[in-house]
């Protein structure tokens, strides 16, 4: 699966719509403001929601988003995605502010995560509008967003009439590399997964293996 890489939202100014065909829409109307990002959801209720939608993305996972907020002073919030009194999806997001929050950064990566049947190119343009309305581009804010969608034109296009842009974008707009995600199963006895993680990652799991002991 080869999607985007990171995005910067808000620094891109909306093209005409008219200009190109997209399953984005900046007249946003009374549906597009239906959907809204729910915060707060509780620790408990995110995993349960998260086991529902199956193999997915680690990084929107409960434990990872733990794991960042103590190895790196993070804070996270865990959001609901919902249209009216329909339930969609989840998001994690991770923020750190500072100066009594007039400097912050905020990441989302690998979101948003859709429930069975609720995902769709319209709903994500609708989510990243709903994001950007719960926290508005503003002077000492950093938004980035890896989108968990698969790196096409259209999609490319879609993000740029919502309000974002590519990072080392080339000249049509599109991020010049994806990115993958590679599985690793772990059905395999210990010596046979060593075997196959790159040496690095073997380096990385056996200094944390160390220091663990």
């Amino acid at each position: 699966m080869v999607e985007f890489p990171i995005l910067d939202p808000g620094l891109a100014r909306p093209r005409n719509p008219n200009a190109t065909r997209s399953a984005c829409r900046l007249d946003a109307t009374k549906d597009d403001m239906a959907l809204t990002l729910e915060p707060d959801c509780t620790l408990a209720d995110y995993r349960e929601r998260y086991a529902r939608i199956g193999l997915t993305t680690l990084l929107q996972d409960a434990a990872y988003g733990l794991a960042m907020a103590r190895a790196q002073a993070l804070s996270v919030r865990r959001l609901v995605i919902r249209d009216g009194n329909d339930e969609l999806g989840v998001v994690q997001v991770l923020e750190k502010h500072a100066l009594g929050g007039a400097i912050g950064v905020l990441m989302m990566d690998r979101g948003p995560l859709w429930l069975p049947d609720s995902g769709s190119d319209v709903r994500m343009c609708e989510f990243f509008r709903a994001f950007a309305r719960l926290w508005p581009r503003r002077l000492g804010r950093k938004r980035r967003v890896i989108p968990e969608w698969p790196r096409s034109a259209e999609n490319g296009r879609a993000l740029t009439l919502a309000g974002y842009r590519a990072i080392d974008a080339d000249a049509a707009g599109l991020p010049r590399e994806g990115y993958e995600t590679y599985l690793l199963g772990l059905d395999a006895d210990q010596a046979l997964q060593r075997a196959r993680l790159l040496p690095r990652w073997r380096a990385g799991l056996l200094r944390a293996e160390r220091h663990e002991a």
